[in-house]
C-alpha cells in the first residue's frame, strides 16, 4: 500500500486552554517514517456545534454540525531544529513583554535513539479591548 499522506501515525497529543472563552493551541503530530511533522494550530469553539449531548455522531446528518475553527500558527518543520516526538505544552512564564511564553516538551520514551527536548516561544496574544477594535475595524472595511 502507498501512502499518499507521507504520514504514517498522526495524532492530537496536547490541547491547552489559553483563555475561558474555548480558544486553545494544539499540537499535531505525525510521523513520517524520516522524522516528525509538528504544527501548532489555535482553535476556536466559537460558532461550532455542541455535540455533547448527541449519541451518534453515525446517526447524524453531518451537514448540521459546524466543526470548530482552526487556524495553523507555525509548521515547526520551518524551523531550523531537529525535531522529536513533541507530545506536550504548557503556557511558560511571562516575559519581559508581558507576553506569555510556550513551552513544547518531548520526553525520550527511554530510548537511547531519542531525546528529551523543550522548545520555548513568544506567543504574540492581543487583550479583549485590541480583539474588540480589531472586530469592529473589520466590519467597517
Amino acid at each position: 500500500m502507498i501512502n499518499v499522506t507521507g504520514k504514517y501515525a498522526q495524532g492530537l497529543p496536547d490541547l491547552h486552554a489559553i483563555d475561558d472563552s474555548g480558544h486553545f493551541i494544539s499540537i499535531e503530530r505525525a510521523f513520517t517514517g524520516l522524522g516528525f511533522s509538528i504544527s501548532l494550530f489555535q482553535v476556536s469553539l466559537e460558532g461550532a456545534t455542541d455535540i455533547s449531548n448527541i449519541n451518534s455522531l453515525l446517526k447524524t446528518n453531518i451537514n448540521d454540525i459546524k466543526p470548530v475553527q482552526k487556524k495553523l500558527l507555525l509548521d515547526l518543520r520551518r524551523l531550523d531544529v531537529l525535531l522529536d516526538n513533541i507530545e506536550g505544552l504548557t503556557l511558560g512564564p511571562k516575559l519581559s513583554d508581558g507576553q506569555p511564553s510556550l513551552i513544547l516538551v518531548s520526553d525520550n520514551n527511554f530510548q537511547s535513539i531519542q531525546r528529551t527536548q523543550f522548545l520555548a516561544f513568544r506567543l504574540k496574544t492581543e487583550s479583549s479591548l485590541q480583539r474588540l477594535l480589531r472586530r469592529l475595524n473589520l466590519r467597517q472595511n
